[in-house]
């Protein structure tokens, strides 16, 4: 039950704050008008990249001396143990889940934006309507389906989680804190059964 209700926290955290997240970053980037290539490619980088590579350095800028603790010792604030505590480990790991993904969903919703008509836009703004109605009122409803397959690839995704468990608390700890349905089956299958 603890795995379950790890998983759910996954999920339950994971989509909507990556939805969020990569919607925001889209809308940024679909404003840019130089290095509008270079940005999109920086974001997708991580999605291509090995998770057990990010994992790894993840799990070195998590270290007491890695690059996060040094970061927040300069401002007068830790060291942590962002993946030593029970507290906080499935919060970092979720953290690297989310960073991870990112360069996907943006990738999806700059498709997505890129699709609604210009001319809806041009009609409001002519009716006298400001960039948050028209957001709302017309942007935001035309991305339904793009929300809806992020939303179902997302959930997926995060029931899933298991690689990035496995490279930074192998054994799904501390004290199973960061323990995932996905790992679970794997430990009962392949470390607890006898040869």
């Amino acid at each position: 039950w603890h795995a379950f209700r790890n998983t759910w926290t996954y999920v339950l955290l994971g989509v909507p704050i990556s939805l969020v997240l990569s919607l925001l970053i889209a809308l940024g980037l679909q404003k840019l008008i130089r290095y509008v290539g270079f940005y999109r490619v920086l974001y997708f980088i991580p999605y291509v990249t090995s998770l057990v590579a990010v994992g790894w350095v993840w799990r070195w800028m998590y270290m007491p001396n890695g690059f996060f603790n040094e970061i927040l010792s300069r401002i007068g604030v830790g060291p942590f143990k962002f993946l030593g505590s029970p507290d906080t480990a499935l919060y970092a790991i979720l953290a690297m889940t989310i960073w991870q993904g990112l360069g996907f969903r943006i990738i999806i919703f700059l498709a997505g934006l890129e699709s609604v008509p210009t001319i809806y836009q041009e009609a409001a703004a002519v009716d006298g309507a400001g960039s948050w109605q028209r957001f709302r009122d017309i942007t935001f409803p035309l991305l339904n389906p793009t929300i809806v397959f992020l939303l179902v690839t997302g959930v997926i995704g995060y029931l899933q989680v298991f690689t990035q468990i496995r490279t930074m608390a192998p054994t799904g700890g501390p004290l199973n804190s960061t323990m995932s349905l996905v790992l679970y089956v794997y430990q009962q299958a392949f470390q607890q059964l006898p040869s």
